[in-house]
């Protein structure tokens, strides 16, 4: 009950991350996140603003979900614009066709919501203390789940529109069960790294071009204060009144002797909870009025002041094991600025300030102290190397009449003898041998058609298929035909969807601001 809106409220209150996945509709306008007044623009769609305040509002919520280096990535940071337009877009036009969502139909929608639910009924105190915990008010909650609805309905029924025929489902049941037959052998680099040369002067070369991989990690320790529900609930003393009164409000038929235990847990956790609702806001405003110490909030919530052990950016023991601390402890505000973080949730029920104690930049590491495991890195490097120079010549030779069987052992390999696969069963193959042996042409004239697939430190696989066999359209059972037509359904539906978003975005006059991002 205590977890917050980003972990709880997964699909009502979309955050960004389901944009990666395919579903566009990402928090937006969360004004209350940050100052009011005016902002700076970073895109416009014809003629309309996205907000600076709008987009740090959606890169807000991935605090503590990534690695702080790809949040601050051009890329990423365009990623999160182009999801707010796209949202935009299709607002815009889910509106502009009549679609809307009735106060009657959006209150029953909340109310069934069990996050805001107490005793399996929904609770107005605990719904305004959730929004408000997390910075959001109750008609900017609405609205943008008003948003989310329409647009999912709009998603819902172009992705359920698509049409499948017969002998679509037999071609695609044809290829699920397709069995071909793939003999291979891998040139492995692990003896070829054993045999690799390595000078002096390749290392200290890789050493002072790359010497920035090889440095001891920047480090820190912070101060921090702790707000617990747990101790919270710790120091609560429920009177008997209030014991019997949560005996009776659920109607329990077993003696209030006998769940008197368990009585008081759940009027200790219920209190808990409250009071941390008001506490916190109260955590918050200290913080930020104090920005020079955290004895202030300290004292407040009657916690103390501690210290962490040192840490890295990815993360330590203790507090430093919330990525949210890490990413926060490494922020601007703390680190550059030596001022309080915010208070993040930790995990629910926990949250946690902290400020600058000590830092260590990061440092490049002596040449002695990494001489071997560049020497490791470059032998790899040129064993890699080696075995696609060696599968290329054996490929040459192959197509050139040669058999695996003959040409393997002349390397020193060995052959796995073929094996019928499918799509859907690799019968032990590698995934990636098997992709590219599906890739191929098929064998002509009993000829095997030959291939290689690179499987990284691995290696390199060379292949031989040597036949394919189809299934016959009236073997297909029912079972293979529905899960080809499902397969089609969904990917032709995804497929409708994602050229419904394009051209939104085509018909849009749309200009980003990028130096703003």
């Amino acid at each position: 009950m205590l977890a917050t809106i980003h972990e709880k409220v997964k699909g009502i209150v979309a955050a960004i991350v389901l944009f990666l996945v395919g579903v566009p509709f990402i928090l937006w306008g969360i004004n209350s996140y940050f100052e009011n007044g005016p902002s700076l623009s970073v895109a416009k769609i014809d003629g309309e603003p996205i907000t600076q305040r709008d987009y740090r509002a959606a890169l807000e919520q991935f605090r503590g979900r990534i690695d702080p280096k790809t949040a601050e990535s051009a890329p990423f940071k365009q990623l999160v614009l182009d999801g707010l337009i796209e949202q935009q877009l299709l607002l815009r036009d889910v509106e502009a066709r009549g679609f809307r969502v009735g106060d009657t139909a959006l209150a029953g929608y909340i109310r069934q919501l069990p996050y805001f639910q107490r005793n399996g009924q929904f609770d107005p105190q605990l719904y305004d203390g959730l929004l408000r915990r997390e910075g959001i008010g109750v008609q900017e909650f609405e609205r943008r789940l008003r948003g989310e609805i329409i647009t999912g309905q709009v998603q819902g029924g172009l992705t359920g529109s698509g049409f499948v025929t017969e002998a679509d489902a037999l071609t695609l049941a044809r290829l699920l069960r397709q069995e071909r037959d793939v003999a291979h052998t891998l040139v492995r680099t692990e003896p070829l790294a054993a045999r690799a040369a390595v000078t002096a002067a390749e290392i200290e070369q890789h050493y002072t071009s790359q010497g920035d991989r090889y440095q001891s990690p920047e480090q820190m320790r912070v101060e921090y204060v702790r707000l617990s529900a747990d101790e919270l609930a710790r120091k609560i003393t429920p009177s008997e009144d209030e014991l019997r009164k949560a005996h009776a409000d659920e109607g329990a038929k077993v003696a209030f002797e006998k769940r008197r235990a368990e009585l008081l847990k759940q009027v200790r956790a219920r209190k808990a909870e409250e009071r941390l609702f008001e506490l916190t806001e109260r955590f918050q405003t200290l913080a930020y009025e104090h920005p020079d110490s955290l004895g202030p909030a300290a004292e407040a919530l009657g916690a103390t002041v501690q210290k962490s052990d040192w840490f890295t950016r990815a993360g330590g023991d203790g507090i430093a094991s919330s990525p949210r601390v890490v990413e926060a402890a490494f922020g601007q505000e703390v680190l550059s600025q030596g001022r309080n973080s915010d208070p993040v949730e930790v995990k629910p029920g926990e949250f946690v300030a902290v400020r600058r104690f000590e830092h260590r930049p990061a440092t490049r590491r002596p040449l002695a102290e990494v001489r071997a495991q560049i020497e490791r890195q470059l032998k790899q490097q040129k064993a890699e190397a080696e075995a696609l120079r060696i599968a290329q010549e054996m490929l040459q030779a192959l197509r050139g009449g040669a058999s695996l069987a003959a040409l393997a052992p002349k390397h020193g390999l060995t052959v796995q003898t073929a094996k019928a696969i499918t799509r859907e069963k690799l019968n032990g193959i590698d995934p990636r041998v098997a992709e590219a042996a599906f890739r191929a042409p098929r064998p002509a004239a009993g000829k095997p058609v030959f291939g290689s697939a690179v499987l990284g430190s691995q290696g390199v696989a060379v292949f031989a298929l040597t036949r394919v066999a189809d299934i016959e359209p009236a073997t297909a059972d029912a079972a293979l035909k529905e899960k080809a037509r499902r397969l089609l359904l969904q990917h032709r539906g995804g497929d409708y969807y994602a050229m419904y978003r394009a051209g939104l975005k085509q018909k849009g006059e749309i200009k980003v601001f990028a130096d703003r991002l």
